[in-house]
């Protein structure tokens, strides 16, 4: 792939100053530094969340966003804005406050403010260094700015073709164990369901940047929400665990699937709860007031999900009143600074209701456990029941702990048509039975 293709945004970037040029006055350039961000504040939840907050003034001031190959962001727009431009510092200043770069340089350095046309060769320089010193170092992010920005014709598209290919092609489950007090008793205690993003985009759109809009993508999820509650009733042989978790949007609780699915597939007294995503519940707060108390009503449990542990020294996530909160394993909590801020809202919270998730290494259940935490999920916990599976199977010697692994995430089609025991890959009692 070319260094233009892989550098798009910098290139469209550049374009667009050459348009403006140096007599351009009354515009101004917000340009977040968000590569020099630590690896943790850096990941895909934050991402989005940053990308929402531009695209809020994108859309109130009619500016341009850049997303830029190292996934520093660039907003221009008409000086007059600057307003807003503080507004979102102070949101990121208080979100960040504790990463090294902003410690050691400060917030102007991670956002800073070109005006133009005083600051306007420094913003050209800037950018310029990126794309003309960038090309020989291509990575997988680098690789998501060759993508084509997604717009309406692309989505309606992908819909299209999702309605020839089926969704549950698409659609992933995660097992959730409970430890006891003694850690060889364990047991499932919940399957979460959700729609793999990577594997639709990758399969139906790979050319397409699906994220590239918040607001399409936003449609897009809510479309495969719908969409999702319906395959359940086309999969076969499907074995219902002890609580099914699904992961929607708040508005997609009041839809008529949601409705049809809740009466027509739980079978009798069988309750499910709904994982909601932060940032979906922060920019729809009151309709997600009404959608915990619609599925309280319906006997059902609220879960916020994906909450990362930085996020907790400036947001109190106990006044969102969720019967449990998924909170994202951090190996450097044990010696990071916000390790306080974790440590109080797990006690205000009450252990018994957060849930460790993204576990890769037992280190993570150790230090779970030890702050009374006794349910996880994640990468550790898929090998573990993997391994069981494979050792309970009759025909296990045909298969590697992966295979197993991968298998059991599968709802219909993929990799769990190449198993050769379905009934012993949907066990719910296998864990159990293998740990004693």
């Amino acid at each position: 792939m070319s260094k233009q293709q892989t550098l798009r945004s910098e290139r469209q970037l550049l374009d667009a100053l050459d348009r403006i040029g140096i007599e351009a006055s009354g515009l101004a350039c917000l340009y977040i530094k968000f590569s020099e961000l630590k690896l943790g504040n850096r990941q895909v939840n934050n991402v989005r969340i940053f990308r929402r907050l531009m695209d809020d003034i994108v859309s109130a001031c009619s500016a341009e966003l850049f997303v830029l190959s190292n996934k520093d962001f660039a907003i221009i727009g008409k000086g007059a804005f600057h307003n807003e431009f503080a507004g979102v510092i102070k949101t990121l200043k208080n979100m960040l406050r504790h990463d090294p770069f902003i410690v050691e340089n400060g917030d102007s350095e991670f956002a800073k403010i070109y005006d133009f046309p005083e600051d306007y060769y420094r913003l050209y320089d800037v950018v310029n260094d990126l794309y003309e010193n960038s090309g020989s170092n291509i990575t997988k992010d680098t690789l998501l700015n060759s993508l084509k920005k997604i717009d309406a014709e692309d989505l309606d598209s992908i819909i299209n073709k999702l309605s020839l290919v089926g969704v549950e092609e698409f659609v992933r489950k995660q097992n959730a164990i409970k430890v006891g007090a003694n850690t060889k008793d364990m047991e499932v205690v919940f399957q979460e369901f959700f729609t793999s993003m990577k594997e639709l985009s990758n399969s139906l759109s790979p050319d397409i940047d699906i994220l590239s809009d918040g607001w399409l993508f936003q449609h897009l999820t809510q479309t495969l929400d719908k969409r999702m509650l319906n395959a359940f009733t086309n999969v076969k042989d499907f074995v219902k665990p002890p609580q099914l978790n699904l992961n929607l949007n708040v508005s997609s609780v009041f839809s008529k699937e949601f409705v049809a699915f809740a009466k027509k597939f739980l079978i009798s007294g069988q309750k499910i709860a709904v994982e909601f995503q932060l940032m979906d519940v922060f920019y729809n707060l009151n309709l997600f007031y009404e959608a915990r108390e619609l599925l309280w009503k319906g006997g059902h449990k609220v879960l916020l999900d994906a909450v990362d542990m930085a996020t907790l020294d400036f947001l109190d996530i106990s006044k969102l009143k969720t019967d449990y909160v998924k909170l994202i394993w951090n190996p450097n909590v044990i010696s990071d600074k916000y390790n306080k801020s974790v440590e109080e809202m797990i006690e205000r919270i009450g252990a018994e209701r957060v849930i460790l998730i993204r576990c890769e290494t037992e280190k993570s259940l150790k230090w779970g456990l030890k702050r009374g935490i006794s349910v996880f999920q994640g990468y550790y916990i898929d090998t573990m029941i993997g391994a069981m599976t494979k050792m309970s199977c009759p025909l296990g010697n045909k298969c590697t702990i992966d295979e197993c692994s991968i298998r059991k995430k599968y709802l219909a089609g993929g990799a769990r048509n190449e198993c050769y025991s379905i009934q012993n890959l949907d066990s719910l009692s296998i864990l159990k039975t293998g740990a004693k």
